[in-house]
């Protein structure tokens, strides 16, 4: 289910109930949900009709409020569940807000009990709740995997997402410090969003950066979709000032989050673990970086989910939730 969302009023949703074709489609596809009649939100490519996007300001742990809801009706649809279920539910937030999870667990259990779907009313019995911060799935299996000698050595374990970059130090085991920031691969996008001349969403400009920047051969296919004139010199221009903005974007965006970690990675570490989908986009970036401060570095890859979870290939973006799941499901 995508990342955006969007609010909306009572009678839109009436309206978009009353649509010939808005039940057709799978249930991720058409999500929202209200509470108590007063707040209505449209959760992912929904979202988009109603000029929705991923919001990056309010805390994750408020918008997962609203995103949770929407999952549960999807899971209810998909495995055609009654209205009424009791789940054990298990969830990872950003380091930085981590002391906010009584809150969260608060918050969810009250809107669970009765919120409003396009299938009708929903309640949902939250039987167990488990929240840890972003990066303690792949700390789980680290620590579990004795070749990597978790409590013997400090860690340093670096989470890049498309919002944040996370880090969590731990010295012999034991967690010593949780920093969040918001260099995630978004702080990339509006960089190179300043040398584009279309107002572009997220959702068109980041398959459109990945993909220029993993075939370069062919870059240029890719950034033509951002070209907005007809005229053939402006056409060579515009194209040339992306090539320009891509490099530099990407130059900067590595320098900002190098700087960062610099700060915050402890002197007596000993290894610096990177893991999720910015991590890939940035391997080379990383490669070059290995060895500052005599650190050993590398991108975690330790576990494949199999094909049955990982049906839309998103490999590394979802192997710290699989590790969580994984260590999660035998309690």
């Amino acid at each position: 289910m995508g990342s955006e969302i969007a609010n909306v009023s009572r009678s839109s949703i009436e309206i978009l109930e009353k649509e010939t074709f808005s039940n057709y489609g799978e249930p991720e596809h058409r999500a929202w949900c209200g509470v108590k009649d007063a707040h209505y939100k449209v959760i992912g490519s929904l979202a988009e009709k109603f000029s929705g996007f991923t919001l990056l300001k309010p805390p994750k742990y408020e918008l997962a409020i609203f995103k949770t809801l929407a999952l549960l009706w999807v899971i209810k649809e998909k495995w055609n569940l009654p209205s009424k279920f009791a789940i054990y539910f298990g969830l990872l937030i950003p380091p930085g807000e981590y002391n906010d999870r009584f809150e969260l667990e608060k918050l969810l259990k009250q809107a669970c009990q009765s919120f409003n779907t396009p299938s009708g009313e929903m309640s949902v019995t939250l039987e167990d709740f488990d929240c840890k911060p972003e990066s303690a799935g792949i700390t789980l299996y680290l620590k579990n995997n004795p070749k990597y000698r978790f409590n013997q050595q400090n860690f340093s374990v670096v989470m890049l997402g498309y919002r944040n970059a996370s880090l969590i130090t731990f010295k012999r085991g034991q967690p010593i410090n949780k920093y969040s920031s918001d260099l995630g691969m978004n702080f990339m996008i509006e960089k190179f969003r300043n040398f584009t001349c279309k107002k572009n969403p997220v959702s068109e400009l980041l398959p459109i950066i990945v993909a220029a920047n993993s075939d370069l051969e062919n870059a240029n296919t890719y950034l033509n979709k951002l070209i907005d004139t007809t005229f053939i010199n402006n056409t060579v221009s515009q194209l040339q000032r992306l090539k320009d903005g891509l490099h530099l974007s990407r130059a900067e965006y590595f320098e900002a989050l190098k700087n960062w970690l610099l700060e915050f990675i402890p002197f007596d570490n000993n290894i610096v673990v990177f893991c999720g989908g910015t991590a890939e986009f940035l391997r080379s970036e990383i490669h070059y970086f290995n060895g500052t401060r005599n650190n050993e570095m590398f991108i975690f890859d330790g576990i494949k989910p199999p094909n049955r979870i990982d049906r839309y290939s998103l490999k590394e973006r979802i192997y710290d939730l699989y590790c969580y799941y994984l260590y999660y499901l035998p309690t």
